[in-house]
């Protein structure tokens, strides 16, 4: 089961990086022994991997104080202003 899980996953980066949308079946039907996984649990683990390949492509959130820092305070405002 682990080596049908790791062809899988290998499969389904290697289709993301030529650029293919990924789908169960597309993933599936190119593994050595097609379909030889469980759909249930193949299902699963394609979500968890597009999870993935979006946290890595996601830029990194600023952190909410360093944007409280950048922020001019209400009174730094009126203070221009006047």
């Amino acid at each position: 089961m682990a080596n049908k899980i790791a062809e899988f996953r290998q499969i389904a980066y290697k289709l993301h990086e030529q650029g293919t949308e990924l789908f169960v079946n597309r993933v599936l039907t190119r593994m050595s022994v097609p379909k030889s996984l469980n759909h249930r649990i193949a299902c699963e683990l394609l979500a968890e991997i597009k999870r993935e390949i979006l946290a890595k492509e996601r830029p990194p959130a600023k952190p909410c104080d360093k944007m409280a820092k950048e922020r001019t305070s209400p009174d730094a405002l009126r203070a221009q202003t006047e």
